[in-house]
């Protein structure tokens, strides 16, 4: 049960620091929405912002040659449910083989090692950046 919905018309306006500024048009139930602008970032979970923004990047990583590339990850796992956590470790290991270098930082222990789990290599690099007083040691 629920409504039936699809997006048309997505059209990315910037993207800048303060995130995707997009315009779109909802149709529910076959009948269409008026255009929206901007909403997605109050219309949705952080956790809804972060994957359409994951989702945005690695799409944008489709049509490109990454053999020389060195791809990075600042914190993916941030807001994410567990499904979501999954599903984006599961993507960021599928990338391995695609790049030159992958580099995934996280404050979380549990999903740096999913992404590990999922790696077809047999020992990861994996660097834990610690503050000793005012300095940072890895």
């Amino acid at each position: 049960m629920g409504a039936d919905f699809t997006v048309a018309d997505f059209r990315q306006n910037t993207l800048g620091y303060s995130g995707l500024s997009v315009e779109y048009q909802l149709t529910i139930n076959n009948v269409k929405t008026k255009k929206l602008a901007n909403e997605f970032k109050y219309v949705l979970s952080a956790g809804d912002r972060r994957t359409l923004a994951l989702a945005y990047f690695f799409a944008s990583l489709e049509n490109m040659n990454l053999e020389k590339a060195i791809v990075v990850f600042d914190d993916p796992f941030a807001s994410l449910d567990e499904h979501r956590m999954s599903a984006t470790a599961e993507h960021i290991a599928g990338l391995q083989s695609q790049c030159r270098q992958l580099i995934v930082a996280s404050h979380s222990k549990p999903c740096l090692k999913q992404v590990c789990g999922k790696l077809k290599v047999k020992e990861p690099l994996c660097l834990k950046l610690s503050r000793f007083g005012s300095e940072n040691a890895l």
